[in-house]
């Protein structure tokens, strides 16, 4: 007969790995992550992203089917053979998730819901959640960056931006439009629409391509006036695959699974995630019990085991209520999802949402929302785990007194007050060396702000009690071109032409006409003729009869139209000679004159896009020539003189035409100066220089407001120069000061600093049996400025 014994059997159990799928849906292009899962722990085998041809709302059921099957095919091919993910949790974007009326959490709309129903069929996916991505990523900067975010994360596609707000952690609002024009220019319409009162004066861009440019356009980029940011944004990039390293995250922990440092999670180079900041280090003894639990845990498989995450947990048992039922179903008894009844139950798909986790045991934890699903019962579990890490690592270090043997009767009476005393000690222990606090202090930045006349020269230096800043003349030379409308009118047509008899009454003396005589019709139209000519006087006499001379001379009008085609017999006059002696007439009619109205280019029109060209491209010419400047030097944001050294028109002045195009280059110059120079102009009456203020992180900020060039050496430039100052405090001597203090001293004695509002203190762990009081310890206190 052989004898099972569960410790052995437990140890030499072989593990089985399972593996998981992260399929990320977005705007533009879907990303399948593939994960595996062993011992709680987590490793990345796999991922790859596939783009949709235009915007996955776009995108037809078929095409969306293909490009997921792609991804997630691609994804799978570092997998073992045969082996396939089927467990899938979905990253989805904010506007495919409905929260219900009345009910917890969050479904996501039917019109969506349908399209995973046919992608999960399709592609043999079995659903166990989702989360998102907007939420996700702010979640997983909160724990690199130790403190929840108040930002607006902006998403830039091909073709649309998607922007999204969040305050103290939580995702507010979010947006998207067509991209038109510039990425800023959008970004600026688009934060016009949001309800927010005041917007955080922080800009993160999510841009896989083009990130470090996007940054660089934002920086340049001058906000309107009627955005409600107290200052001007600053501007930070997410690393690449930055989205699926926060789902991957947020899935994990919801999952129970354990959360390993990044440098034990086997990537490959081509898809490790970069952080945003370097995390907060390990205390050292938080690291030395780390290394204990691991030794412990291989001790404890069996249990864990029974632990182990299952699909029925979020939300797939039929006809139960997975939030009743989940803490009382035991491995054995987990119904096995079947494939045929996993679509019908695609409605219920539950939500990860995420908690504000605790980071390093440091982070504030604000904002908290309970989960529907067992990892709070990981979370607990994990909890107790320390605890008896911790109490074994103190009791192990007292030394065993042996007792001597008490009488039965008495036993009681002596074991309960021994055993209240080692359970006061213990949570007195761990109260002082385990319990962390996070205290946030919030500031109202004291904000100055002066309009000052500087007078900037290339001939005098810097003199800051005359403000006089020195300065040299920098130029940069852009090309570009510029297309415009015609607006010009002109007539145009053909002169009428003819012939006329010209007679001569005189009988004394002949007539010559040279080519170009003015002859006036009747009606006053003015023709000349088109050759000399010469008339013979009159002959006969009184009695016989007067015969006047007489010539035909070809005519043409002197103007275009057809006013001129005159009807024959018309008299004309001309010019030089009286009427009596010499007259004419067209014995046919005038014809051939026309005239009709074109678009012809002006002068005006020429005039317009001279002006146009320079305005177009002074927005590059101040990226450029900022970006040749040494570190050390900047350039006034406005031009001194713009100047033309080559252009060229494709029309001239006259021509029949609808457009007109203008291709030049333009010389841009303006004033360079030393960053330190305006700065320390500044401080002279800002009041930097008071011992109990300081300058805040965004330092000095300043606006032209009117710009004046007296010469080519010297130009006088109004600032408006703005600043926020805060206290000048340490945190050290703080923290030492509020350490062992009660919420209450601690917030009253923080408050007395000045411009501070409000005083916000967690711990962590957070048990409702501790007094509400701060860590003896200073290094368990971490204090957070936040300004508002």
């Amino acid at each position: 007969m052989k004898i099972k014994i569960p410790f052995f059997s437990s140890v030499f159990k072989k593990e089985k790995k399972e593996y998981f799928l992260a399929l990320l849906l977005k705007d533009e292009k879907a990303t399948a992550v593939i994960f595996e899962e062993l011992n709680g722990k987590i490793q990345v085998k796999g991922s790859h992203e596939e783009f949709f041809e235009n915007s996955i709302e776009e995108t037809s059921t078929e095409d969306l089917l293909e490009t997921l099957d792609k991804a997630v095919s691609t994804a799978e091919s570092t997998l073992p053979p045969n082996i396939e993910t089927q467990k899938t949790v979905f990253g989805l974007k904010e506007n495919w998730i409905e929260n219900q009326v009345g009910e917890s959490g969050s479904k996501i709309k039917k019109e969506y819901l349908s399209k995973l129903k046919k992608t999960s069929e399709a592609l043999g996916l079995s659903p166990i959640g989702f989360l998102i991505v907007q939420e996700a990523i702010a979640h997983l900067m909160q724990k690199e960056e130790g403190a929840p975010i108040s930002a607006i994360l902006l998403e830039a596609g091909k073709k649309n931006l998607t922007i999204s707000l969040f305050r103290a952690g939580r995702l507010i609002e979010t947006q998207k439009a067509v991209i038109e024009g510039s990425i800023p220019d959008t970004c600026d319409k688009i934060l016009h629409h949001f309800a927010s009162e005041i917007l955080p004066s922080r800009i993160v861009i999510f841009d896989e391509k083009n990130g470090e440019r996007l940054q660089q356009d934002f920086i340049g980029h001058s906000w309107s006036k009627s955005l409600s940011f107290l200052h001007v944004p600053q501007i930070a990039v997410l690393p690449k695959d930055f989205d699926a390293k926060a789902i991957l995250f947020g899935a994990a922990v919801q999952m129970g699974f354990e959360m390993l440092e990044e440098e034990d999670i086997l990537i490959t180079e081509k898809h490790r995630p970069a952080k945003l900041e370097t995390p907060i280090k390990e205390n050292e003894e938080i690291k030395k019990e780390s290394e204990t639990q691991e030794e412990e845990f291989e001790e404890e498989i069996e249990e864990k085991k029974s632990k182990e995450f299952v699909t029925e947990d979020f939300g797939f048992r039929n006809e139960e209520d997975v939030a009743l039922n989940s803490k009382e179903t035991k491995p054995e008894e987990a119904v096995k999802y079947k494939k045929e009844d996993k679509f019908d139950e695609l409605e219920n798909i539950e939500n990860f949402e995420l908690e504000q986790e605790i980071v390093k045991q440091e982070t504030i934890d604000i904002n908290k929302t309970e989960s529907k699903i067992s990892p709070k019962i990981n979370k607990t579990s994990n909890f107790l785990a320390k605890g008896k890490s911790f109490l074994s690592f103190i009791f192990g270090k007292i030394k065993i007194i042996k007792i001597p043997k008490i009488p039965s009767g008495n036993k009681k009476i002596i074991i309960l007050p021994v055993f209240a005393l080692i359970v006061i000690i213990a949570a007195f222990l761990f109260y002082t060396f385990v319990v962390k606090a996070a205290v946030v202090l919030n500031i109202a930045p004291k904000t100055i702000e002066e309009i000052k006349e500087l007078t900037f020269s290339t001939t005098k230096p810097s003199d800051y009690s005359k403000n006089i800043i020195n300065a040299e003349i920098v130029s940069i030379s852009q090309d570009g071109q510029v297309t415009g409308n015609v607006t010009g009118k002109k007539e145009v047509g053909t002169q009428a032409k003819g012939t006329i008899t010209i007679y001569n009454s005189s009988t004394t003396k002949g007539r010559s006409l040279p080519k170009g005589t003015t002859i006036t019709s009747s009606n006053n139209l003015v023709f000349l003729t088109e050759d000399a000519v010469n008339i013979a006087s009159a002959s006969g006499d009184p009695i016989g009869g007067i015969t006047s001379g007489k010539a035909k001379v070809a005519v043409s009008a002197k103007e275009i139209g057809k006013e001129y085609n005159l009807p024959s017999g018309t008299k004309f006059t001309i010019s030089s000679f009286e009427q009596s002696d010499v007259v004419g007439k067209n014995e046919e009619a005038f014809s051939g004159g026309t005239k009709k109205e074109i678009t012809a280019v002006s002068k005006k029109d020429l005039d317009s896009l001279l002006a146009q060209l320079p305005k177009n491209l002074e927005e590059k010419a101040k990226e450029n020539l900022l970006q040749k400047m040494q570190s050390d030097k900047t350039a006034l944001p406005v031009f001194i003189t713009t100047t033309f050294e080559e252009k060229e028109f494709d029309k001239k002045a006259g021509d029949e035409a609808s457009e007109i195009k203008l291709t030049g280059i333009v010389k841009f110059s303006s004033f360079s100066y030393k960053k330190s120079d305006i700065d320390e102009f500044s401080k002279t009456f800002l009041g930097t220089n008071q011992k109990d203020l300081k300058l805040s992180d965004e330092g000095i900020q300043y606006e032209v407001v009117d710009l004046k060039v007296k010469n080519d050496k010297e130009a006088t430039v109004k600032l408006r120069i703005k600043t926020s100052l805060i206290p000048n405090t340490d945190k050290e001597e703080l923290i030492k000061e509020i350490t062992g203090k009660s919420f209450t001293e601690a917030e009253d004695m923080l408050l007395k600093i000045p411009q501070s509002t409000k005083v916000d203190i967690t711990l962590s762990p957070n048990l409702p049996f501790f007094p509400k009081a701060l860590p003896r310890l200073p290094k368990n206190i971490k204090l957070l400025e936040e300004f508002n």
